[in-house]
Parts: structure tokens; sequence; C-alpha cells
């Protein structure tokens, strides 16, 4: 049975998450290199029009491990939590990332429960369809994490992921949101990320999307965003110059321009 038939869940079954404003609701998924702490620029914006709402995923943040959650699974606790807040409307859903693709299983599990969904620097698919080993590279990035502390990690993958140029302030704000993930959280997201594969279901998803990519993007590559972009039915598609794979943190006013326009084409 679907969580979201269940009755109404209690606290300590739903993720830790943050909210501001009123109106709409407007849900955030963050990715491996983030926490619900990742998108202050973005409920600085739109929390005047909209319930803002994100989550911290399993291990991240103040939410529980669950280190072998599915996919599916995270996909049904995304509409536990809007159950657990009272949310009977279709909320606007926005993941990036690893946060992209659960909200897209979102998007093909539980289509009733949104009215949209934003998708940025992200994939259909792990490798976007090619030859590349998930297997292997989830081996080798669980080996990384288990041997290197947090802090470590989540500095060296920002800087990593992100466009040269970012500032040292936007740095810190990224490295410190991610660090708000434990090991088994980080060991998830690289298990999801890896499983990772909706291409089949895609064309079938029939709401409103917005898929918005860096232009540098190191990591899901504007290829990648354009794969999305044809996939899905009347999606479109938003390249943000002079930007890497954590697009909301290096640039939050053209993402926030990009998100007010989605929100406004889909306005019921």
């Amino acid at each position: 049975m679907s969580l979201s038939a269940m009755s109404t869940p209690t606290p300590a079954q739903v993720p830790s998450h943050v909210e501001s404003g009123e109106g709409p609701p407007l849900v955030f998924l963050h990715s491996m290199a983030g926490s619900s702490a990742s998108w202050s620029e973005q409920f600085a914006a739109m929390s005047a029009n909209h319930r803002c709402i994100a989550w911290d995923m399993p291990g991240f943040g103040e939410s529980p491990s669950a280190e072998h959650t599915s996919m599916t699974e995270m996909s049904d606790l995304v509409v536990r939590m809007l159950d657990f807040l009272g949310i009977a409307e279709p909320a606007h859903l926005v993941g990036l990332s690893v946060g992209g693709m659960i909200a897209q299983e979102c998007a093909v599990r539980h289509p009733e429960r949104f009215a949209s969904l934003v998708i940025l620097d992200s994939a259909a698919q792990f490798g976007n369809g090619s030859a590349a080993n998930s297997d292997e590279w989830a081996a080798t990035m669980i080996a990384t994490i288990n041997a290197t502390p947090v802090p470590d990690f989540c500095r060296e993958m920002v800087q990593s992921i992100t466009a040269s140029g970012l500032s040292a302030e936007a740095t810190a704000r990224g490295v410190a949101a991610m660090s708000r993930a434990t090991k088994p959280g980080l060991r998830l997201a690289t298990r999801l990320i890896a499983g990772h594969d909706t291409v089949s279901a895609l064309p079938g998803m029939l709401l409103p999307t917005l898929v918005i990519v860096g232009e540098h993007d190191p990591e899901t590559p504007v290829a990648y965003a354009q794969r999305l972009a044809e996939l899905i039915p009347h999606a479109t598609l938003s390249v943000i110059p002079d930007c890497g794979h954590l697009s909301s943190l290096e640039a939050p006013i053209a993402v926030n321009q990009a998100l007010r326009a989605h929100l406004k084409r889909t306005a019921r």
C-alpha cells in the first residue's frame, strides 16, 4: 500500500524539514552536496508567495539514517512528509541532483500529489545512458566516503563540482550545508544516484516541467539536461551561464527568475 494512503504519520515517521511562508506549497529536495540549508536563497525569494518546505533526506541534518532506503521508498517518504504537513493540494516539487532524481520518481509514482516539477542539474539515468559502470563508481565513492572525515569530504566535493570563480562566501555556505550529512547519508545518496533510471517512465509523465542546468556543470552536463527535456513531454530547458553543478547556490538570482517564470506559467 502506498504511504500516501496510510493514516497521518507521526513526527518520528517523517524526515526533518524547515518551512517558511504561506501560499501554494513549494517543496525542495537537496543534492548529495547539500541539506535543507541549501535552499536559503530560494526561501528568501519565494516565501512571500509560497509555503516553502525543504527536507533533510535520511542521513542528513536531523533526519535519522536509513542507509538502504530505495528510490521508491524515498518518493513515498516525500509523500509521507506532505501528509504529515496536512498538504492535500498538489505541491510544486523542486529537486537538485539526487534530489532531482527523487523528484522524478515522485512525479512518476505520485503524479496526483504534484502540480509541477523543477529538475536542477540532474539526469534521467546514471551516466546519461553511457557505458559508465555505476557499480564501480558507487564502490569507489563509498570507499572514499568511508576513508575521509565528513568535513573534508564535503569541502572537496563542493569545490570540485562548482564553477571556478565561486566566491569564498558562497563556497563556505555550500560546505556548511553539506556538512550536515552523515556517512550513512552520503552512502545512501551514492547508491540512489548509481541506481537511478527513469528513462522509460518519463515520456508518460505529464506534469509541467522545468529543467535547469549550469552551463559548466561537470557532474550532470548540459547534454544530460537536454535528454531530460527531450524525454519529458513539453518540458522547458534553462541553461544558467557561468555556473556549475550547484546552480541554486552558484547563481541564485538566475535560478530564482527561472523558477518564478515556471510557477507563473503553471499557476492554477
